[in-house]
């Protein structure tokens, strides 16, 4: 179609509607900069032709330009109020700007145009799980894939199942995850069959990472149940985590995520084992930890910490910026400062990276302590050796804090009003680590409620 069209523009063909065909082909050819170069084009030659407008903002907003795709939805809309893919798409954008009212505003717009819109539908449901209506996400969710089966429908359905605690069908219908990968061209491909359940002994298992650190780190407490059921375990996961793994029970062969893993029977990615091993909350395994730090290097950080005094509380406050679950999810530093009034406190900062300006920026009376080069160029290892001789950390949803609850070390990690899946919904403690404790916003943004409950309880920990 593509080179049809192409041939057609050659010959002099021009037009609104012949860019918005030739956008269309672009787009599904996976030319994304061509395409939205056409729908430009077609609005321009043809400035009445609303579906030009809504594909041209679908797409600058599939490619995160989310800012930039406000202006031709909103025109379209002028044009064409009654077009409901304008709606749905100003939808999706406001999502991402975190405008969730508006979203919803957006959505129900493009239902009442056109009731059985699916992603309609389904945007409703997100919405809806944004603002902490978990409930009525499930049940839009189920609507939507109702009318259409939606990968991602699926997909957010088994996240919403998973944090309101139904491990089973959440964690099948989670697989949907997968398609979403393949179909962005950024999930593994094998040739061997992906292992969802099928008898393991004498068979070899790749077992591989496909998400971040955390996500990694949460999921190597399945690798000896995996082990024990009689399968050559291959575990690859990312390098930064290859020093971690002595302490894991296995037994398992570990490799890098560059590294040529022998022949295997079957594959699975991480958070595919709670599948094949038909994993519920009640059953999840080694909640008290599983990892330990190097004894070596636990003993130096041990002398370079025991120049700072009293209760030592490691603090990480901001998480990658550009990652797809940042939002919401990390505080400011200064948020803290009720924390480091305490008496008997000394925080330390394990930020890296991002984040780490505002260290020049404290309040009056706050100090946060560094831990100097050493630290910043160091790896994870270096940062379970230093967690092992803390009294405790106080962390954002990060891979630190993952790293912190495996290794059974006291932790507290500070979440948004509507936070991830993963520490579920009202409770304090968490089934994933007995030694972490869940500290939530009562309203969106409001961390400094959570660092006062943080304070009173760090204030009865600090009393001799």
């Amino acid at each position: 179609a593509l080179a049809a069209i192409e041939a057609a523009l050659a010959l002099g063909a021009s037009g609104g509607e012949m860019q918005l065909e030739l956008g269309a082909a672009r787009r599904a050819a996976g030319d994304h900069d061509g395409a939205i170069a056409a729908y430009v084009q077609a609005v321009r030659l043809k400035p009445d032709l609303s579906v030009a407008y809504a594909n041209l903002g679908g797409l600058l907003h599939e490619e995160g330009r989310s800012d930039e795709a406000t202006r031709p939805l909103l025109d379209g809309l002028k044009v064409d109020p009654n077009l409901s893919e304008l709606h749905v798409n100003l939808g999706g954008v406001r999502l991402s700007q975190s405008r969730f009212t508006d979203a919803m505003a957006s959505f129900r717009a493009a239902l009442a145009i056109k009731p059985d819109s699916p992603e309609a539908v389904f945007g409703v449901a997100v919405a809806s799980m944004h603002m902490g209506q978990l409930d009525a996400a499930i049940a839009g969710y189920e609507a939507a894939l109702a009318l259409k089966e939606l990968p991602e429908a699926r997909w957010m359905l088994g996240l919403a199942l998973l944090k309101r605690g139904d491990y089973a069908r959440g964690f099948r219908e989670h697989e949907s995850r997968l398609l979403i990968r393949a179909k962005k061209k950024i999930a593994r491909d094998f040739s061997q069959p992906r292992w969802s359940g099928q008898p393991l002994a004498g068979k070899t298992l790749l077992v591989h990472s496909e998400q971040g650190l955390g996500d990694s780190l949460q999921c190597l407490r399945f690798v000896p149940q995996v082990a024990a059921l009689g399968a050559r375990v291959l575990l690859q996961v990312q390098e930064a985590l290859l020093p971690l793994l002595a302490g894991l029970e296995g037994p398992f062969e570990a490799f890098g995520p560059h590294d040529a893993p022998p022949a295997f029977d079957y594959h699975c990615p991480m958070f595919s084992l709670p599948v094949g091993l038909a994993t519920t909350l009640e059953t999840l395994p080694a909640p008290g930890g599983y990892l330990a730090a190097d004894p070596a290097l636990a003993a130096t950080w041990a002398d370079r910490l025991s120049g700072i005094p009293g209760l030592k509380v490691g603090v990480v406050w901001q998480g990658n910026p550009r990652a797809d679950v940042e939002r919401g999810r990390s505080f400011p530093l200064r948020a803290l400062a009720p924390l480091a009034a305490v008496p008997g406190v000394s925080l330390v900062s394990l930020q890296k990276d991002h984040g780490l300006d505002q260290l020049d920026a404290l309040p009056a009376g706050m100090t946060v302590h560094g831990l100097g080069f050493d630290y910043e160029v160091g790896s994870f290892a270096d940062t379970a050796a230093i967690l092992a001789n803390l009294d405790l950390l106080v962390t954002c949803d990060t891979s630190v804090g993952h790293l912190s609850g495996a290794l059974g070390r006291p932790t507290w990690i500070a979440v948004n009003a509507v936070g991830d899946w993963r520490w579920l919904t009202e409770r304090s403690d968490s089934p994933w680590y007995d030694s972490v404790r869940v500290f939530r916003q009562a309203e969106r943004g409001d961390w400094d409620g959570v660092a006062q409950a943080m304070a009173a309880a760090l204030g009865a920990l600090s009393e001799p």
